[in-house]
């Protein structure tokens, strides 16, 4: 019996750790305001936190994988890696919403998730993604084995480079490294805008807003890793939408 007790307390110590171990990571992936950066024509830039306005707009016109790669570049600037944490909680969130796999909260710290076997992502990258994670049942274990990512993570890197590359968000400097040009940089801002609005957005306003809008909102705060927020309107109200539970929980599934 006293064994069993140990292991139940072991259990429980490791489950608060690893809980702990997320909360950090999330702070550490979110938007760096103030970070100096070097645009590709060498200019200088720094935008300060105050100076950025809340905003309701999506950044990047609404594309994840342009504000993936956006976010990449402004972290990349104070050592942080790309947050493939926001990344991956965003995809899980669109296949629950499609069916493709379900989530139960288990304890505040533990989510179980199950796969759909009759149902897959239709998209080359997810269905990439869906793939790895499940043939090497990366869930329910202590943390994200990435090296098992590695190619995939890269090939989403490219993916974002080449998407702003196209619309001149981005350059190659002079000694060939990928920076934001300046009508790049100018629409980063619009991570700050968004985490802004965001923070401060009521629950009532929230459950105004038609579906669509709220799977949308949900999806850049997932990316942009603003749990907190999310678990914040979850667990301080009642009747809360199945979108917004369903945010909560994929976002601690990882």
């Amino acid at each position: 019996m006293n064994e069993l007790i140990g292991v139940g307390i072991i259990v429980a110590i490791a489950a608060l750790l690893m809980w702990v171990y997320k909360r950090i990571m999330v702070k550490h992936t979110k938007m760096k305001l103030g970070v100096i950066q070097v645009l590709a024509d060498g200019a200088v830039v720094e935008a300060m936190n105050h100076e950025i306005n809340p905003s309701s707009d999506l950044p990047f016109d609404g594309s994840i994988i342009a504000s993936f790669f956006a976010s990449f570049l402004v972290m990349r600037e104070s050592g942080v890696g790309a947050n493939y944490y926001g990344l991956l909680s965003m995809y899980l969130f669109k296949w629950e919403l499609a069916g493709i796999i379900k989530t139960k909260m288990i304890t505040d710290a533990e989510v179980h998730l199950t796969f759909d076997d009759t149902k897959r992502p239709t998209t080359e990258v997810e269905l990439e993604l869906y793939e790895v994670l499940k043939a090497n049942d990366m869930f329910g274990a202590p943390g994200m084995d990435f090296d098992l990512l590695h190619d995939w993570s890269k090939k989403m890197l490219a993916l974002g480079e080449a998407t702003l590359l196209e619309t001149k968000d981005v350059a190659f400097d002079s000694k060939d490294r990928i920076r934001f040009t300046r009508q790049g940089y100018d629409k980063s801002l619009g991570h700050g805008s968004f985490e802004k609005y965001f923070r401060d957005i009521s629950f009532s306003t929230f459950c105004e807003m038609d579906a669509h809008r709220q799977e949308r909102e949900l999806s850049f705060a997932l990316l942009l890793g603003l749990i907190e927020e999310i678990e914040t309107h979850v667990n301080s109200n009642q009747h809360v939408p199945e979108v917004l539970q369903i945010a909560n929980r994929v976002a601690w599934v990882l």
